[in-house]
């Protein structure tokens, strides 16, 4: 699709835009082309990204935190993850937010 859009950019002003030529020739769905084009919608990357408890540099922070307190012999648990996160993100992160980050990271923890 990026190429797709990239076509489109490279159209010269006044030049009239045929999605249904440019989404066959790159391979990829006319409406999926066009509302891209007009902003209507985005990638599902860029809407992940949004959707973000945390932002990444924020997650890195959390992880370098949690790296510091595991190497001082002081693995977090599930729910002191939870709490250095929700403070992060000043707003109270679902029970599930850990198991994500714990997937995501590979970060190691005391069981409880």
């Amino acid at each position: 699709i990026e190429a797709a859009l990239a076509a489109l950019e490279s159209l010269k002003s006044g030049e009239k835009i045929s999605y249904t030529q440019i989404a066959a020739k790159h391979g990829v769905e006319r409406r999926t082309l066009a509302r891209r084009h007009q902003g209507i919608s985005t990638s599902r990357a860029t809407r992940a990204e949004n959707q973000r408890a945390l932002h990444p540099h924020q997650e890195q922070e959390l992880l370098q935190y949690i790296e510091r307190l595991t190497r001082q012999g002081l693995p977090p648990t599930r729910s002191m993850i939870r709490n250095f996160g929700s403070q992060i993100a000043k707003k109270e992160l679902g029970v599930h937010w850990v198991d994500w980050y714990i997937k995501r990271y590979h970060v190691e923890l005391v069981s409880k």
